[in-house]
């Protein structure tokens, strides 16, 4: 939205190879791929974050005040492995973090 607004807005593009799809491909190899090439082309890294982890980290950051969060699980996985929405993974952190504020160690004075 907001480059909407600006008097010029700079591009750069980049031509890759042609990805063509093996006979014996599955699509979702082939887009894995396709992915992966771009990813090593930009000199980035890819991973399987999707719209639930954003709402997690949002979470985190505006009503627990979690500025860092070192490790981000992945919402797909923790649907897929634990069956848990997002609502209970919620309520796994808020318990977390007040069982931590309570057993924080306080070394003798």
């Amino acid at each position: 939205f907001r480059s909407l607004f600006e008097f010029h807005n700079h591009l750069h593009v980049s031509w890759l190879s042609i990805a063509k799809p093996k006979p014996t491909e599955p699509p979702r190899v082939f887009a894995a791929n396709v992915r992966n090439a771009i990813a090593a082309h930009l000199g980035v890294h890819t991973t399987e974050h999707g719209f639930g982890d954003i709402r997690l980290a949002r979470f985190a950051r505006k009503e627990l005040n979690l500025v860092e969060t070192y490790v981000m699980p992945e919402m797909h996985l923790i649907r897929t492995f634990l069956g848990m929405d997002i609502d209970e993974v919620k309520n796994y952190i808020r318990s977390y973090i007040d069982f931590g504020k309570q057993h924080i160690y306080r070394p003798p004075e």
